[in-house]
């Protein structure tokens, strides 16, 4: 079994989903790729997508993240603050190093917070360090978020949501 204390960049082969406003030709983008159907979309980090290189190679992005769940990419807590403002909390590691940060999002409503609506979300100057490049300070985007599993407790105005999340420089 493989231990995720020995992770390694992960190159993934995207997911083709055709639909009928698709297309045959994608060779500007994926020159090796022939299609018999049309392509509409192209999932880079979906579920179904698979890992190509290393020890992990053939495994879906799904799998992994049922069997490893924070420990591949790391978890997300938001919890609201007051009625405008939330406090966003990611812990995960990134090259085996502690990849921590928070930020306060505002306006943000934890009680109509979707995996859908997290997907696109901005988080400027966020990039940890030793991850993105030694100084770290990029500017991130939630890309993905895989296997979501929301806890809504109601003290307050607290409410709590937890994700597993992967993040690029946009």
């Amino acid at each position: 079994m493989y231990r995720m204390t020995q992770l390694y960049p992960l190159l993934m082969s995207p997911a083709f989903d055709p639909r009928p406003w698709g297309t045959l030709d994608l060779s500007p983008i994926y020159p090796n790729q022939k299609f018999n159907e049309k392509i509409g979309e192209a999932w880079l980090t979906g579920d179904a997508c698979q890992v190509t290189n290393g020890p992990l190679a053939k495994r879906s992005l799904s799998d992994l993240s049922k069997e490893f769940g924070p420990a591949l990419v790391g978890s997300v807590t938001i919890m609201q603050l007051n009625s405008t403002d939330a406090t966003f909390v990611f812990a995960g590691q990134c090259r085996g190093n502690a990849a921590n940060f928070s930020m306060t999002l505002s306006p943000f409503n934890v009680s109509t917070t979707t995996a859908a609506s997290l997907e696109g979300l901005s988080l400027p100057g966020k990039g940890p360090a030793g991850c993105l490049s030694q100084a770290g300070g990029e500017n991130v985007t939630v890309v993905t978020v895989v296997t979501p599993e929301f806890v809504n407790t109601q003290t307050g105005l607290v409410n709590a949501a937890k994700v597993v999340i992967l993040y690029v420089v946009p």
